[in-house]
């Protein structure tokens, strides 16, 4: 029994599912569970803005990057801050949605999605989602961002869609827990290059730039899901 492959924990790294066909991989999560009692409270974002000249999301941006220039480094690097963007059109539109990843701790990070009305101006979709030791997704052909989240022995795969009248709707795509003895015999189960699938890159949100986020290629030479559930199976059925 080969069960002994492990995803290295380097950060962003890629999952999917598509035709029965299942990717996920383990992200890296910060040290910090639970939000610090002395963090400071986080903003309350307004719902919409009006568009901006060059770039519809402009006073969206400087509206995160006013949050961002008030925590100090200290504060950053003592409360795992994340104020980080992506750009990725979701719904095949023509129109770029924007995922804004805030929060002090784990027990923070939440993605706000952006997205522009019938005047071109930006609201948010209502559909928010965690960020907790999760990355972004998303694939040639295929409607919709995906999220990797793996954790303590659970992870998921969902899709996130949203419909040209405005729905914002998630699917479970894929979920399993492992015992602790799995995870460390077996890891969690990872990416294996499927072709169109690609990590949305995040930046900060002082790097701000109006363009589709770069397209990071998966890993290759990991298990498929077939071989991962077998190994898994095989694990499971040998400790009885």
């Amino acid at each position: 029994m080969n069960c002994r492959w492990k995803e290295p924990m380097t950060g962003l790294l890629l999952c999917l599912m598509l035709s029965g066909c299942s990717r996920i991989s383990h992200t890296a999560g910060m040290a910090v569970e639970t939000r610090p009692d002395a963090a400071p409270a986080l903003p309350e974002v307004p719902l919409s803005f009006p568009a901006g000249e060059n770039d519809p999301y402009e006073q969206v941006v400087q509206f995160y990057q006013a949050e961002d220039d008030s925590v100090t480094a200290a504060q950053k690097q003592m409360y795992a801050y994340r104020n980080q963007y992506a750009l990725y059109d979701m719904n095949g539109d023509g129109v770029l949605e924007l995922f804004v990843k805030l929060g002090y701790s784990e027990a923070d990070y939440q993605y706000t999605v952006w997205t522009l009305d019938e005047s071109g101006a930006p609201v948010q979709t209502g559909g928010n989602f965690s960020g907790a030791h999760t990355a972004l997704y998303g694939a040639e052909g295929t409607a919709g961002v995906f999220t990797n989240s793996c954790h303590m022995g659970s992870q998921s795969v969902r899709q996130y869609t949203l419909s040209a009248d405005g729905i914002f709707s998630e699917t479970v795509v894929y979920a399993e827990t492992l015992t602790d003895e799995e995870v460390s015999l077996c890891g969690f189960y990872a990416l294996s290059a499927e072709e169109g699938y690609f990590v949305l890159e995040e930046q900060p949100i002082g790097h701000y730039v109006y363009a589709e986020s770069a397209h990071q290629a998966a890993e290759t030479g990991v298990p498929t899901l077939t071989q991962y559930q077998a190994q898994l199976e095989a694990l499971r059925t040998a400790v009885g």
